[in-house]
């Protein structure tokens, strides 16, 4: 179940990551 929570984290992580760039 770790396994499973922590790709869950990378994905949202990156698109937040992506929008924050742009603003940035």
């Amino acid at each position: 179940e770790n396994g499973r929570y922590g790709r869950r984290k990378q994905y949202p992580v990156s698109l937040v990551l992506a929008p924050t760039r742009e603003l940035a």
